[in-house]
């Protein structure tokens, strides 16, 4: 049963939330789990992170000139 009144979830605005979630977390999981093991963790933990800052800076970006555009 579909409710017409009930407001639809911004896909882009969750994604954003994620991203940044994650690069905040990211030092506190290094944190409590301690320094890399190996160089593939290292690696993979690096690429996560580079991956959710850049996501996460897209997407806010992203945002900003769409609403000056529609500002506009």
């Amino acid at each position: 049963m579909h409710d017409d009144k009930r407001e639809r979830t911004d896909g882009w605005l969750l994604a954003e939330f994620c991203c940044w979630t994650m690069v905040v977390l990211a030092p506190l999981l290094t944190w409590v789990n301690g320094p890399s093991v190996s160089t593939d963790q290292f690696v993979v933990r690096t690429v996560v992170f580079g991956c959710a800052l850049t996501g996460a800076i897209c997407l806010r970006v992203t945002r900003i000139v769409r609403k000056r555009r529609s500002s506009d």
